[in-house]
């Protein structure tokens, strides 16, 4: 379903420090393909926490929905939107965010995955988005935050 919350200053300062190369523009357009919600054009724009994107594209089909709809540049943007920019191998799964990153790996055409980087968490996201490294290498998690109606 389409998300209704809104980004509160403590987010967006989290999105400036950690993922500052990224606009609220990028944001509004990963949501608008993803959900496909004209209200999300409209001049009283809504944007999603970041949790909820995270948290809801945590399976292959949905990542693979994305790759489809954004193409692998984007994709790769958004990649490194909701997982810092340290990279790990994608054989090295005792670090956080490894799980995901195989996972988004895995979930990526053939062509490009063998060059798509695979990126940690920061610390400090993680604990944002309240999830552990534990679960993200061992896991699919489950989602942290639902998605409004």
């Amino acid at each position: 379903m389409p998300c209704s919350a809104t980004f509160i200053p403590e987010h967006d300062l989290l999105i400036e420090r950690f993922y500052g190369h990224v606009t609220r523009r990028d944001v509004l357009a990963m949501y608008d393909g993803l959900f496909a919600d004209p209200r999300l054009l409209t001049t009283r724009l809504e944007y999603c926490d970041l949790s909820q994107i995270v948290s809801t594209n945590l399976n292959g089909a949905d990542t693979r929905r994305l790759f489809d709809i954004l193409g692998t540049q984007y994709l790769r943007r958004l990649h490194t939107f909701t997982h810092g920019a340290t990279v790990i191998g994608p054989e090295d799964t005792t670090k956080p965010g490894a799980y995901f990153g195989q996972l988004f790996q895995r979930s990526l055409p053939a062509s490009v995955r063998d060059r798509t980087k695979v990126f940690a968490h920061p610390p400090e996201a993680l604990a944002w988005l309240g999830l552990t490294a534990n679960a993200l290498s061992q896991e699919p998690p489950s989602p942290a935050v639902k998605l409004h109606k």
